[in-house]
């Protein structure tokens, strides 16, 4: 309107691009210094298996309840104290000569039926709040949890199906690390601001991450992208601008 164009620069909701967070990390592992061991196991079956990285195959422990009483029991030790907010525990499958991949509804003959991980405060196990199974037949029970710090963790076995404590594997995972997402405020032009077309707006912006970095800041008029800047502080000259009401 008479050669004008009208700036509105209320801007539209932000396209916040933030890194994911670093995957948890499973502190049981053998891989990453920790011990397994077991109340007892069953003739060539060797603890070390319950935390060599393999949930999918039947190499145990197989924990022999034949001869000592419930509970059965496999600890883990991590290679120091862990904050830890999940622990997975893996029994053996159905078609164990020929296992793949177990999923959260998988079940099994061989499952273990009650048990309760718990975890040690320094003096006594206690148990991991809702991380207890009765009457279990899934082959992969997943507990998540209020994180707790702690040097071991141990799943108790007090009814299994077929004769044995078939446990498989056990993982502990880290709570993945916090990541806040990035900010990012227009600071020019101001809202409503008149410029006389063909009109050079000047961006400008304000952004930051409180657990990162920012890598650049794009501007947006109408949706659509005009410019960027990867360097603070961030603005772009969009030039040549028609007459008409933008968004910015």
């Amino acid at each position: 309107r008479n050669g004008q164009l009208l700036v509105t620069a209320e801007p539209a909701p932000a396209q916040l691009l933030a890194p994911p967070s670093p995957a948890n990390v499973n502190v049981a592992a053998a891989s990453n210094g920790a011990v397994a061991t077991a109340s007892t196991t069953l003739s060539t079956f060797d603890a070390s298996n319950a935390n060599n990285g393999d949930h999918v195959g039947n190499a145990g422990p197989w924990v022999d309840d034949t001869s000592n009483a419930y509970p059965d029991w496999v600890q883990v030790e991590f290679a120091g104290l862990k904050t830890i907010g999940e622990i997975d525990v893996f029994g053996l499958q159905q078609n164990y000569s020929n296992p793949i991949q177990p999923t959260l509804t998988m079940t099994s003959s061989y499952a273990l039926t009650n048990f309760e991980v718990q975890y040690w405060n320094g003096s006594a196990w206690l148990t991991i709040p809702g991380a207890t199974a009765s009457g279990n037949n899934l082959v992969w029970r997943k507990f998540t949890f209020n994180a707790v710090a702690t040097s071991k963790i141990r799943v108790s076995i007090t009814g299994a199906l077929a004769g044995y404590s078939r446990l498989t594997e056990v993982e502990a995972y880290t709570p993945a690390a916090a990541n806040n997402p990035p900010s990012v405020s227009l600071t020019a032009p101001a809202a409503g601001a008149p410029f006389t077309a063909p009109a050079t707006v000047n961006f400008a912006a304000t952004a930051g991450d409180t657990d990162g970095t920012v890598t650049s800041v794009a501007f947006f008029a109408n949706g659509a992208q005009v410019g960027s800047d990867a360097t603070s502080p961030y603005t772009f000259p969009w030039s040549n601008v028609a007459s008409g009401t933008y968004n910015l």
